[in-house]
């Protein structure tokens, strides 16, 4: 199944929105990320599967293919983790995403799952506000910070499966 959530990252100094899609498929069993990455992002998928597993989610071997677009430009940095992780979850149909459409999700995973806070918040809940997002989920450690950009609902998430069981 396929499924899409928004993220975002950072140019510069200005935030920009990532659609973060996933797809799981039958075929030789794997993981893989595609979209320009840095290598931090390319590591996402250990740190990923790792949350996945230690916070009680198994799955069948099946192919699963990410996509972080606009593909044109460079991502880096590990606030990608959460969303990925979601999206993962959505297309193995053990989240419901559609709950997230009009959402940014970010934050780094620890391979325990919990979610660790990150750097850039205002200008991702800033950039999310500008493409008419409504809500952010951010790491429970950046609420404060996200609170600072006005009109946008902050939600923090201090677990993936704290995570996963609101969108249950």
């Amino acid at each position: 199944m396929f499924t899409q959530i928004n993220s975002g990252g950072i140019r510069a100094v200005r935030g920009y929105v990532v659609s973060v899609e996933a797809d799981v498929s039958n075929g030789l069993p794997g993981f893989s990320i595609s979209g320009q990455l840095a290598s931090e992002v390319r590591e996402s998928q250990e740190r990923v599967r790792t949350a996945l597993r230690n916070s009680g989610f198994r799955f069948q071997a099946k192919k699963i293919t990410v996509n972080l677009s606009p593909a044109g430009i460079h991502k880096g940095g590990t606030a990608y983790d959460l969303p990925i992780a979601i999206a993962v979850l959505g297309a193995f149909e053990q989240a419901d995403t559609r709950e997230l459409k009009d959402s940014l999700v970010i934050g780094e995973l620890g391979l325990d799952g919990c979610v660790k806070p990150i750097s850039g918040v205002l200008p991702l809940v800033d950039a999310a506000r500008e493409y008419g997002l409504k809500r952010c989920f951010l790491p429970a450690a950046n609420v404060r910070e996200g609170m600072m950009i006005e009109g946008m609902s902050i939600i923090g998430v201090e677990s993936l499966g704290q995570m996963a069981a609101m969108l249950r």
